[in-house]
């Protein structure tokens, strides 16, 4: 199942190699969870502040048995600060 990556800002250092900018399109298994493709991919997943597939946020509790379908698209920013 081929699903796209949008890592934002530190985590952009996890996406393939395959990536252009921030955003990869990765094959996977279709059980994987929001946490498999964090450890798939090396991202810390207690820094995964905001989490959304298809535009929709997943909250945390959700994230180790929320899984995919074909085309879906995983956003994930990590905690920022800003002034």
């Amino acid at each position: 199942m081929k699903i796209q990556l949008k890592f934002f800002a530190s985590f952009t250092a996890h996406l393939p190699d395959n990536a252009k900018g921030n955003i990869a399109e990765v094959e996977l298994p279709e059980e994987i969870t929001v946490l498999g493709v964090f450890e798939r991919f090396g991202v810390p997943a207690d820094q995964a502040q905001i989490v959304l597939i298809n535009g929709i946020f997943v909250l945390e509790p959700e994230r180790a048995s929320r899984t995919f379908s074909e085309g879906d698209v995983l956003a994930v920013w990590p905690a920022v600060a800003g002034g």
